[in-house]
């Protein structure tokens, strides 16, 4: 079909560019195509769910409840972030970032905007730079922060470099940086050419499929500064549904684990500033432990 190299050249040129009613029809359109059989069939599923839940407007659980939602996500799958299921490893983390009472949030591949708004609501003096690539997302980013109006506190940008990096961590006095990247994390969590991150507070997601041995790496220049804590994957139960919600264990996929597939490995660390570093509110596991006692995935 003629207009799809059209539609893929105009997002390398900048669908920001055009008028707002082509771009909702463009990325649309780009979401639609991209799209596996697979991927359809789990979003129709997962819809079906989702108005038979009467279709909540709000997360129902995890550290942004309450939180107005849009009824779309990218990336990952939207079922589990407006449960409140999603990434559940990491509320330990999440909560420890609240607690350390950041001033700046830097959100590198920030997607929907789960974090980068989810943090601005729970903490109302924070700024954010939130930093997304595509531009679909980007849209869908920007709906969120009108939903939640956060928007004077929230800044987007497209591509986040050392150099950028630097420049917003240098201004901050408790940075946090949240990461998910895709394997650019190799590139961008560099001490050498950012030495503000060894005042930050860092959660990183680790993609070792993009960037083998990214973990061991990332361990290696950030242990002179920061206490590391690995948080594996781990399959979701029916156990993990919110309250009052009841989940069938035929429907655990689709339900609540991310992309509506099963468990496979993936990690994610949190590292806090040796100079104010101090445990999550669960007992984490230590980097090296997740290798004897096996790693599971992002479900």
């Amino acid at each position: 079909m003629i207009w799809w190299p059209v539609l893929l050249e105009l997002g390398k040129r900048g669908i920001d560019h055009l008028p707002a009613v082509w771009r909702y029809g463009v990325c649309a359109y780009i979401e639609s195509r991209w799209a596996t059989a697979e991927q359809r069939w789990w979003r129709q599923k997962a819809q079906e769910f989702y108005d038979g839940l009467g279709r909540p407007a709000t997360v129902l659980s995890g550290p942004f409840q309450g939180m107005p939602y849009i009824n779309r996500s990218s990336g990952s799958a939207f079922l589990p972030k407006i449960l409140g299921t999603y990434e559940m490893e990491l509320r330990p983390a999440v909560e420890a970032i609240c607690a350390a009472q950041p001033d700046l949030l830097v959100d590198i591949g920030a997607a929907e905007g789960y974090y980068a708004v989810g943090l601005a609501r729970r903490l109302p003096r924070l700024r954010v730079r939130a930093y997304e690539i595509y531009p679909p997302a980007r849209l869908m980013l920007q709906e969120l922060i009108r939903l939640n109006r956060v928007g004077p506190r929230v800044r987007l940008g497209r591509w986040c470099t050392p150099r950028r990096l630097e420049c917003a961590l240098s201004e901050a006095q408790r940075p946090v940086v949240i990461c998910d990247c895709e394997g650019a994390e190799d590139d961008l969590i560099l001490p050498t050419q950012t030495p503000s991150l060894a005042r930050a507070h860092l959660l990183v997601e680790l993609h070792e499929a993009a960037a083998p041995g990214i973990g061991a790496r990332l361990k290696e220049r950030l242990a002179p500064t920061h206490r590391i804590t690995e948080y594996p994957a781990r399959s979701r139960t029916v156990a993990d549904a919110p309250p009052g919600l009841v989940v069938e264990p035929g429907q655990v996929r689709l339900v609540l684990s991310e992309r509506g597939h099963p468990a496979v490995a993936q990690s994610w660390y949190f590292c806090q500033p040796l100079e104010s570093a101090a445990r999550p509110s669960q007992e984490p596991m230590a980097v090296g432990e997740a290798g004897r006692l096996g790693r599971g995935r992002r479900a």
